[in-house]
């Protein structure tokens, strides 16, 4: 996996212990939100690239949509329930971002809740 090689000395060996971690395991937690920019945007890569190239699949709860935008399925929940489902399909990153984006817009309360 050539996603594998990229970033720091430190973050190239974090991002290939939780690689092996991932071949040896089917449940991983791991806490991003410490994450810089750059370490989050390589790890999403690289679970991208298990998931196509691996057929892994990972399942992650995220309250960001640049995040969300790296599934291929993005469920919304509402209190306690599926609100809304989004598949990206074919489409980019940067559309698929953008409509999850309307939809947690729609997700943030009711007309009644503002007047």
């Amino acid at each position: 996996m050539k996603g594998i090689t990229k970033g720091s000395g430190f973050h190239t060996a974090l991002f290939l212990r939780i690689f092996r971690q991932c071949v040896h395991t089917t449940n991983l937690y791991l806490p991003t939100g410490a994450l810089d920019s750059k370490s989050s945007k390589n790890l999403l890569e690289i679970m991208t690239q298990m998931n196509k190239e691996m057929g892994a699949t990972i399942l992650m709860v995220t309250h960001d949509a640049y995040s969300a935008s790296y599934a291929g399925r993005v469920l919304f929940l509402k209190d306690g329930r599926i609100f809304n489902e989004l598949l990206r399909g074919e489409r980019t990153r940067a559309v698929f971002y953008h409509e999850i984006l309307d939809v947690l817009a729609l997700l943030g309360g009711d007309i009644s809740d503002v007047i």
